[in-house]
């Protein structure tokens, strides 16, 4: 018979579960020190549906070695999931800014609504070039934050370790990236005009894109501004 108080019993679970995520983690660690990357692999695919947890003890596991935190990142990106649910309710308008699928490459672009073909498809302009038009589904559309809600409902669910769609660097293309590091609290009264406008929703996350490795094989952090940070496609 067990005659355990039940608050003893919860500890003690939950000191065994703080263990296993322990060890769960330093053994990615030690692996990746030694670079037996498919052993690393294993290792983060048997705890991936404890990845908040795991997230929340890997660095005083491994005590702060940055190179070892950025691979178990990478390592992370790759085999968890924590999309967050959110879907800006409202219809898509005219001179809207927009993430469109480009069918003919594949890609995801920031573009602008400038037309309707009936009550599915959506005429929108490229915004790194003002002569390139694509009619696109409007299932191939994904709206990003513009009005004050919105961006609230953004910095309230764009929270680390979640998966967005934001957009790279330099470029008006969209990638799957894992936020880092949320976006401060903040209250404006006014829409974004324009998306040239440096207006106080400029706040930004944090985030790593996957395939993003540099020269050393670590997935950089990106500080992307929250307008051009939205949800995965459904597909």
């Amino acid at each position: 018979m067990n005659t355990m108080p039940p608050s003893r019993r919860t500890n003690a679970k939950s000191e065994e579960e703080n263990q296993r995520l322990w060890q769960g983690v330093s053994a990615i660690a030690e692996a990746l020190r030694q670079n037996h990357f498919d052993q690393c692999i294993a290792s983060a695919k048997s705890v991936q549906n404890d990845v908040k947890q795991l997230i929340a003890f890997y660095t005083a596991a491994i005590k702060a070695d940055t190179i070892v935190i950025e691979q178990i990142d990478k390592l992370l990106l790759s085999v968890s999931e924590g999309t967050p649910i959110i879907r800006f309710d409202r219809a898509v308008s005219l001179n809207d800014q927009v993430v469109a699928k480009v069918a003919s490459h594949d890609l995801w672009v920031l573009a602008r609504v400038f037309n309707f073909q009936g009550d599915n498809i959506v005429d929108v302009q490229d915004i790194d070039d003002e002569h390139r038009h694509y009619s696109v589904h409007k299932s191939d559309l994904i709206l990003l934050p513009h009005t004050p809600s919105e961006f609230q409902q953004a910095t309230s669910l764009f929270q680390p370790p979640s998966f967005v769609f934001a957009m790279y660097p330099d470029t008006t293309s969209f990638y799957k990236a894992q936020v880092v590091s949320a976006a401060s609290q903040f209250s404006h009264s006014d829409e974004i005009q324009d998306y040239d406008d440096n207006s106080m929703f400029d706040s930004s996350i944090f985030v790593r894109f996957a395939d993003d490795e540099n020269d050393n094989g670590l997935l950089p952090r990106r500080s992307i501004p929250l307008r051009f940070v939205t949800h995965l496609p459904s597909s």
